[in-house]
């Protein structure tokens, strides 16, 4: 090496990714009635520090429904 010296470099990283949660991992409706509606809360936890975007992938004909299927999540939320 012209005009210096040779010098070692070395670097360790840590890298934490999304840390994202449904607050169930099935959904039970019991008994519905023919023609009847029921609802269900699914919440999506955040443990991340920061916001992530989620997207639910749903059929038009599906007997199932979301009243949102995409978004953000603040995060620690």
């Amino acid at each position: 090496m012209v005009g210096g010296n040779q010098l070692s470099f070395s670097c360790i990283g840590h890298a934490e990714g999304y840390n994202v949660n449904l607050s169930a991992k099935s959904m039970h409706f019991g008994e519905v009635q023919l023609g009847s509606n029921t609802n269900r809360l699914l919440n999506i936890c955040n443990d991340s520090d920061l916001p992530t975007s989620f997207q639910f992938f749903t059929d038009d004909k599906n007997v199932f429904s979301f009243s949102k299927i995409e978004g953000t999540v603040n995060a620690k939320s």
